[in-house]
């Protein structure tokens, strides 16, 4: 029994190092995101990420290696014949990625669209079924036309469908949209993730690779990096490690443009991400009621157990109400799908978030189960005379008598504050 289980090992030490050592090495987000976080202070995660990044494409294999979902002292991978397979299979379908970047069809006095131009390049004309159904991130589609207007922007007219098995259905609904908001959806690529999955050790995995590079190591090392590992693991498997909530001059650094971790989607677009700190006081100098929430970006780090990074995807204001109601302001991210996310969070720790997405001050609330509809929210603070003050998308009437922030005008409202240069707008008195 113990010569057939020294067998057994041996056999899948051989066949791990065969599997590494026939092209490159190609790892998930996840699995990356763990390694990149333990490089600084761990020698094996490193080389095994510098590894992943050198390409050197002719020494390792193309085994997609993952973390597996509940055993968190494995990792899995795809055979490299089956993954050549997979490859082997070809489809030209783009998903959406951020939906800023469709064109609308707003008319001019004229009754005339605005992107008349845009659409004629591509041969466009919108139907009515075009025009009244909405998209969102996520959806298939495919590009039937490109063009590039006199800005040098490249848009693209695009189908929306379905994958249904390996053909793609069109639902009859075009766009046109900013060839930046589309990311190429290979479903080969999905599949590498997903079918007929092997799994090895994470200690024997990390061995092999230190091999095929010709790099010593002890079995200690091999020991301490396995421990960091599984604990990340844990840390990554947490579906709100990448959230923190700040307050203070900490909210001003988040606004800033320079910590996004792109230009892209609402965050990108944000009219305050340029601002100087004095700006957000109302925010930063009002702790007790006013934080915010951040989510890391995945390039981040894990410090005393805490993932942290120093580029954000997506931002929040959170307001305390004067009747102990906490409710999440706009949400604004990079990607559209982490919205979802966003309101996840807030839902696990009983919060309230708006129910659309937008700077409306006249809203509702939801916590995910009940609908708040009241007409004014109140938020009282402690400091309300600034030299300057933000746009804030919701809670947009101040009244400096009674040192508060209203969504909607109350009798002692004085300021609006609706500008982005630091000003603010007297409350018309009907």
């Amino acid at each position: 029994m113990i010569h057939k289980n020294f067998n057994q090992f041996l056999n899948e030490e051989i066949l791990l190092e065969s599997l590494i050592m026939e092209s490159t090495l190609n790892f998930s987000q996840n699995f990356a995101s763990i390694l990149n976080s333990l490089k600084d202070d761990n020698r094996v995660a490193k080389e095994i990420l510098d590894a992943f990044q050198s390409g050197k494409d002719a020494e390792y294999t193309a085994n997609y290696i993952d973390l597996t979902k509940d055993r968190k002292d494995y990792v899995e991978y795809i055979p490299q014949n089956k993954a050549e397979r997979i490859l082997s299979e070809t489809k030209e379908l783009w998903t959406i990625n951020n939906t800023s970047g469709l064109l609308t069809f707003n008319k001019d006095d004229g009754d005339e669209y605005k992107n008349i131009s845009t659409f004629r390049r591509l041969n466009y004309s919108p139907t009515p079924e075009d025009i009244s159904t909405s998209v969102s991130s996520g959806n298939l589609c495919q590009i039937k036309a490109r063009c590039i207007n006199p800005s040098k922007k490249e848009y693209a007219l695009i189908a929306i469908g379905k994958l249904e098995g390996k053909d793609f259905t069109p639902s009859g609904i075009q766009k046109v949209i900013n060839i930046t908001g589309l990311s190429p959806f290979d479903n080969r690529y999905d599949r590498l993730w997903s079918e007929q999955r092997a799994t090895f050790k994470i200690g024997k995995f990390a061995k092999s690779v230190l091999k095929v590079l010709n790099i010593n190591h002890t079995e200690q090392e091999i020991e301490i990096f396995t421990n960091r590992y599984k604990a990340a693991w844990d840390i990554f498997n947490e579906a709100f490690s990448k959230f923190d909530i700040v307050k203070g001059d900490e909210i001003a650094f988040w606004y800033k443009s320079a910590n996004y971790e792109s230009q892209q989607g609402q965050l990108g677009n944000s009219c305050m991400k340029e601002k100087r700190d004095e700006y957000f006081k109302i925010y930063t100098q009002n702790p007790e009621v006013c934080q915010m929430i951040i989510l890391y970006d995945n390039n981040g780090r894990i410090t005393d157990g805490k993932y942290k990074s120093n580029k954000i995807s997506a931002r929040a204001i959170v307001w305390t109400l004067d009747d102990g109601t906490i409710f999440v302001d706009r949400i604004y991210t990079n990607n559209d799908s982490d919205i979802e996310l966003f309101k996840q969070f807030a839902q696990s720790k009983g919060w309230f978030y708006k129910n659309y997405q937008d700077s409306s001050s006249n809203f509702d609330l939801t916590d995910g189960k009940t609908r708040r509809n009241q007409d004014v929210y109140t938020c009282n603070l402690k400091k309300v005379d600034f030299s300057y003050y933000p746009y804030v998308d919701s809670m947009k009437f101040l009244s400096m008598s009674e040192g508060c922030l209203t969504n909607l005008p109350i009798s002692s409202s004085d300021r609006q504050l609706v500008s982005t240069s630091g000003d603010w707008y007297e409350v018309d008195d009907d």
